[in-house]
């Protein structure tokens, strides 16, 4: 195996390894129940503890129920893991200390999950799932 050779002809030959076949089976539930979605607890605790650094940027309790419900669908699609992720790097490269958009966090969360959600498809791939 080289590679020179096409992708498809790559996955070919590593179906027909029983071993690599088992591992991939092995790591597919792993993977899903890793990239699960957080439950929106996980989403309201993170904004907690970023307003407790940064500072709450909301006025009143309206207007802090209506950021709540934008950053959870913002970031509802996310895996806990990818959310703890997104604040420690907010918190760790911005050099303003500003509350974050969504877009921010959600930028971290997903640079988290691209190599697991690549793992998932190409373990997929292997075992024909």
């Amino acid at each position: 195996m080289t590679s020179n050779e096409p992708t498809y002809q790559l996955i070919d030959n590593l179906k027909r390894d029983k071993i690599i076949v088992g591992e991939c089976m092995a790591a597919i539930p792993v993977l899903e129940k890793t990239l699960a979605p957080a439950p929106q607890q996980s989403i309201s605790q993170m904004l907690t503890e970023l307003a407790l650094i940064f500072g709450n940027p909301w006025d009143d309790k309206q207007a802090a129920t209506m950021a709540m419900r934008l950053y959870i669908e913002a970031l509802g699609d996310l895996p806990a893991p990818a959310l703890v992720y997104a604040r420690d790097e907010y918190i760790r490269t911005k050099t303003f200390k500003v509350f974050p958009l969504p877009a921010e966090l959600r930028a971290f969360g997903l640079n988290y999950i691209a190599p697991l959600r690549m793992a998932l498809f190409r373990a997929k791939r292997v075992c024909g799932v």
